[in-house]
């Protein structure tokens, strides 16, 4: 009953897997305090929000939620307590980034959180979609980077990949369940599986589940652009298990 956090990068299906998380440390009898939800209501950055919050947190018995923030990755509980590292390939995350932030992204409350936003969502009308891709593309490599320093150096670590969690769900749903140590019945099966549904009938872009199939980044950016990533993410993408 050691104490988990889950770790990942935007566009990652982080939410959906932290749903499946909770539903899995509920089960196990784990409390829930989910840290990073509270971030968009305050002025704090996350880690320094999550640094706060160091006083009251407990090593044992909690699922203390996701974080995407690549600077929490040097949070200073984080090596005391167990991991899920929840990751897909950048160069999808890139292409499912541009459409959420500027389609269909919730706004956060914070008045200067929502400036910054509203900011970044006028800058994505101006541009393409392979401009963006280009322009944030160190932003993905500092995150590969850092998520691969920790998956190195975490002695209690499982490693999570989007694309297993929506081609081989039940088998991603195994994964996940032995390592909290929980059990899968069917009815928490079941459970797991509304949390967790990977349906999508047709892709559209106002939606935050847009679309869900791996590769996308092939169909949308055009091949000088996926070369141009490849250049720049190929390194951290191969220390973290992904074919350029």
């Amino acid at each position: 009953m050691k104490s988990i956090m889950a770790v990942s990068m935007h566009k990652a299906g982080s939410s959906v897997a932290n749903r499946i998380l909770a539903t899995l440390t509920r089960a196990q009898g784990y409390e829930l305090d989910m840290l990073a939800q509270q971030v968009p209501l305050n002025p704090l950055a996350e880690v320094d929000y999550f640094e706060s919050q160091v006083a009251r947190m407990k090593t044992e018995g909690v699922y203390y939620g996701i974080t995407r923030d690549r600077e929490t990755l040097k949070f200073s509980m984080l090596p005391k307590l167990r991991v899920v590292m929840q990751i897909r390939d950048p160069r999808d995350c890139l292409t499912s980034a541009y459409f959420s932030f500027r389609d269909s992204h919730v706004p956060p409350e914070d008045p200067e959180k929502l400036k910054a936003f509203e900011e970044r969502r006028e800058r994505l009308n101006a541009i393409t979609i392979d401009q963006y891709v280009i322009n944030d593309s160190e932003n993905y490599r500092l995150r590969m980077e850092a998520l691969a320093d920790l998956r190195e150096s975490h002695p209690d670590l499982l490693l999570s990949r989007y694309e297993r969690m929506v081609t081989e769900t039940a088998a991603w749903q195994d994964d996940l369940a032995a390592f909290i140590g929980q059990p899968l019945n069917p009815r928490l099966r079941a459970r797991l599986n509304e949390v967790g549904d990977f349906t999508v009938k047709a892709e559209d872009t106002t939606r935050h589940k847009r679309q869900v199939t791996p590769g996308d980044h092939a169909r949308k950016l055009e091949p000088a652009t996926i070369t141009k990533l490849n250049d720049i993410l190929g390194p951290s993408m191969r220390r973290l298990g992904y074919p350029v």
